[in-house]
């Protein structure tokens, strides 16, 4: 569904702003 893959868009982004 869309909403899912907007959803792990989201949570890869904020891993991606934790790791620095």
């Amino acid at each position: 569904m869309i909403l899912n893959a907007i959803n792990i868009a989201a949570i890869i982004t904020l891993n991606k702003n934790d790791e620095k």
